[in-house]
């Protein structure tokens, strides 16, 4: 008699599950389940998109590069965005180096090459004249104390940089009015700042401070500081090397090693 009675039941629960299946199917979507059924959880496909993981050369002056002259990128952080890659070949304890420069969209504008490196390192990018675009810097030979550079420079929205001249120093500075000061020391008391400007691409050179530090052998008792015309001081607007010693002795790069 109850298994008879339980006949109905049993029925009436085929019918259910039946018509919950048909409604899934129907709808054509799967319904979650809990987690805690210790089922999977079925939701629907969704489209991820995922930007794959750059390859390349690492980013110059990263730390733990390994030894010698790996190649290396840079990125300009100015409106024009390029995109430097460098690579290097090394011989005989030489160096080239070849600059292959694109557009941010990766389209190449040029590759530049500069030959005989001796004690490389990587370049850089710094905007050293004020201008909003910033200056392609790859070192050339490093001594002591002074390193010489190449200087590759664009304006305005330019894509092709020029290679404008070569600085030599231990620091490049850029002053107030957009000149670019390039210091040296040339002896242990006596150092120079040559001041540079852009002009139509190239590195033009303006004047140059000599600075003199006088010591008792332990301490800096004195100093002095005078200025020689490297052809652009008709540029400054300042009529006489009086004028000129005023202005560029007082420039903060040069007050830095007058006052030690």
């Amino acid at each position: 008699m109850g298994r008879n009675s339980a006949v109905p039941y049993l029925v009436a629960l085929v019918a259910l599950v039946a018509s919950l299946l048909a409604g899934c199917a129907e709808s054509g979507t799967a319904q979650p389940v809990s987690a805690r059924s210790g089922a999977v959880e079925v939701r629907r496909s969704e489209t991820v998109s995922r930007v794959p993981a750059s390859e390349g050369p690492p980013a110059c002056g990263a730390l733990g590069v390994p030894a010698g002259p790996p190649d290396c990128r840079l990125r300009a952080r100015d409106p024009v965005g390029l995109a430097f890659t460098v690579r290097r070949t090394a011989v005989d304890g030489r160096t080239d180096a070849t600059i292959e420069v694109a557009t941010p969209d990766g389209t190449p504008t040029q590759t530049l090459v500069e030959r005989d490196i001796r004690h490389p390192s990587d370049p850089s990018l710094r905007d050293i004249d004020g201008d909003g675009r910033e200056e392609l810097i790859v070192p050339l030979h490093l001594a002591t104390p002074n390193t010489r550079y190449a200087v590759y420079h664009a304006s305005g929205a330019a894509t092709e940089l020029r290679r404008a001249g070569e600085l030599t120093g231990v620091a490049i500075d850029t002053t107030d009015d957009g000149q670019v000061a390039s210091t040296a020391r040339d002896a242990e008391q006596t150092w120079s700042v040559g001041f540079w400007r852009f002009a139509d691409g190239e590195l033009t050179p303006v004047v140059t401070a000599r600075v003199r530090l006088d010591t008792d052998g332990t301490r800096v008792t004195g100093s002095s500081c005078t200025v020689v015309d490297d052809g652009g001081l008709p540029a400054t607007g300042l009529p006489s090397l009086v004028e000129a010693r005023e202005r560029f002795c007082a420039e903060p790069v040069v007050l830095r090693i007058l006052r030690g």
